[in-house]
């Protein structure tokens, strides 16, 4: 890790790594592919339990999944801090390919046009096996559109014996279709403003989705992810998505989500699947709030901007746009613990806490777990990995696979797989300004309140009809 830092601050001094020629109207996608991947098989013996890795499951390579959004798009992949040509082609819409790339890799994507990239590794997601949370971006590469072109990352896996799928959020009312890469229609229907539909895709398929409306395409299983904020970017004063059922937590491993905040803001938490307020609170200025949801679809509202995470085992991305300021948590404590580097395209005034760095063109460079206070002046994405922390003494890890409870976890716990998609620094840029929200919980007329105040009005009414008889 010293070596690695080393290399990776000799972008600080600004001279170390020339920037690769870039275009104004090329988007860029960078990414890290993690040494580490294998899953752990357990061995009982008389007085002890033993975790091995199995062999068969150790991966020494991930592979960029690329979808074509746009005819004539030419994308070309290098690795870094060498700038290594990997691989260059074309793609057209609808179109599909894939680059290996060996773990330990930095990467740069450069493509004249969005498309869908996929980062995706480990032995269950290569066999199509696993499913993933992330959220799908549309074609042109925001997380709130109206048309998306995407490979499904839904696994053929039943999960906590809850079949997988992906899920529509919609934004306003919409007119929906679905179409399979050659054609042929699979879904079609109509969503109300803040309902969620269920698509059950197939696996690694390429579909087409068309929306009259503004909606938001989500995977979600368990694992790490970044919320993106519905008025673009990471950093936003709203969210929505799913936080999954109760029977789909792990046995003592719940999805913590963590809302953090500079200024400090109230919060407020709605169940959408119920169209009920769940929860608020109040986020101290500078800290982070942490709270379990045991609800399927939610909204999060606040007063002032945040980030918002789910905090559990996975790899996921965020980023900040250009003069914005944040407080960024890279997992640690309880039961996993992070890794993550931020990319910068240009070059970039970093502010991390009380450090101010200069980072060059193509710059990588290596965040601590914790939270850190964290100003960019060009737009930097941040890839995050959250992986078990062998130094959790709870019983997790034994509860999910078995073990027994009050043991820690193996020391050789890594991540089995991952499978995420990779935003490019363009699109946190991305806005819907005309984009309209309604609310979740809408004030009705309080037809009960004004009843029981009508009646003592009828009942004087009545008696002064008859006194007047008389």
């Amino acid at each position: 890790m010293c070596a690695l830092i080393s290399l990776l601050s000799s972008s600080v001094c600004g001279n170390a790594w020339t920037a690769l020629g870039q275009s104004e109207n090329e988007h860029v996608y960078y990414g890290f592919v993690p040494r580490e991947v294998w899953t752990l098989r357990e061995t009982r013996g008389t007085d002890a339990v033993v975790w091995a890795i199995g062999p068969e499951t150790v991966m020494r390579r991930a592979f960029l999944k690329l979808v074509g959004n746009h005819d004539g798009t030419t994308v070309r992949v290098y690795t870094l801090p060498d700038k290594g040509l990997v691989d260059e082609f074309s793609l057209g819409k609808l179109e599909t390919a894939s680059v290996e790339l060996p773990n330990g890799t930095f990467f740069r994507l450069v493509s004249t046009q969005p498309l869908g990239v996929v980062l995706i590794g480990g032995v269950d997601f290569e066999r199509a096996y696993g499913s993933t949370s992330t959220f799908i971006p549309a074609v042109d590469g925001g997380y709130v559109g109206k048309e998306f072109v995407f490979m499904s990352v839904q696994g053929t896996q039943p999960w906590q014996g809850v079949v997988t799928s992906h899920w529509l959020n919609a934004l306003e009312d919409s007119d929906v279709t679905v179409w399979e890469k050659d054609g042929v229609k699979v879904n079609q229907f109509h969503v109300k403003a803040n309902e969620v539909q269920r698509l059950s895709l197939t696996p690694h398929a390429v579909f087409r989705l068309v929306s009259s409306g503004y909606v938001m395409l989500q995977a979600w299983v368990m694992g790490a992810l970044y919320y993106p904020a519905v008025e673009g970017g990471f950093v936003g004063k709203t969210f929505r998505g799913c936080a999954g059922a109760v029977e789909w937590w792990q046995p003592n491993m719940p999805p913590a989500f963590v809302t953090t905040s500079l200024t400090g803001s109230k919060a407020t938490v709605y169940d959408t699947e119920f169209r009920k307020k769940y929860a608020s609170a109040s986020i101290e200025a500078g800290s982070n709030l942490t709270m379990q949801v045991k609800a399927l679809t939610i909204a999060l509202e606040t007063e002032h901007p945040v980030m918002l995470m789910m905090h559990n085992t996975g790899l996921t991305y965020t980023g900040l746009r250009a003069g914005q300021e944040a407080l960024v948590f890279i997992p640690t404590g309880g039961p996993t613990t992070g890794e993550a580097y931020l990319f910068a395209l240009k070059r970039t005034d970093l502010t991390l806490d009380d450090m101010r760095i200069s980072l060059a063109p193509d710059g990588v460079f290596p965040l601590q777990p914790g939270l850190h206070k964290i100003a960019a002046s060009e737009n930097v994405v941040i890839e995050v990995m959250d992986w078990p922390s062998p130094e959790w003494p709870g019983q997790a890890y034994g509860g999910v696979h078995g073990a027994g409870s009050g043991r820690a976890f193996p020391t050789n716990l890594r991540l089995t797989g991952f499978c995420t998609y990779v935003p490019s620094v363009q699109s946190l840029d991305i806005t819907r300004e005309e984009l309209r929200l309604r609310p979740v919980v809408e004030e009705g007329i309080p037809w009960l309140y004004l009843l029981a105040a009508a009646i003592p009005v009828a009942l004087v009414a009545v008696w002064w009809l008859k006194r007047t008889r008389k």
